[in-house]
């Protein structure tokens, strides 16, 4: 440990887990992209470029790990007013 002590930002996004959510919100993104790309676009097959695809599973991996790590954090955050 440091002997600085750390700013109110960096204790808030502690005490809400925000790290670890980021990375199961993003697992979650990528999995569900992955998942979507090879229902709707390897398995029927494509006769378009795989680079729009690649885009599209792209923003769809973000958009949708973006918007689960938002949920977790507010899940937290609830869990820990509920301490308080």
């Amino acid at each position: 440990m440091s002997d600085s002590p750390r700013s109110p930002t960096a204790t808030f996004l502690a005490a809400l887990d925000v790290e670890a959510n980021a990375k199961r919100g993003f697992a979650f993104g990528v999995v569900l992209a992955l998942a979507v790309s090879v229902v709707f676009v390897v398995l029927p097959g494509t006769t378009r470029s795989p680079a729009l695809y690649l885009v599209l599973a792209v923003v769809l991996a973000t958009s949708a790990g973006a918007l689960a790590t938002v949920a977790l954090t507010l899940l937290s955050a609830y869990r820990l007013s509920r301490d308080v």
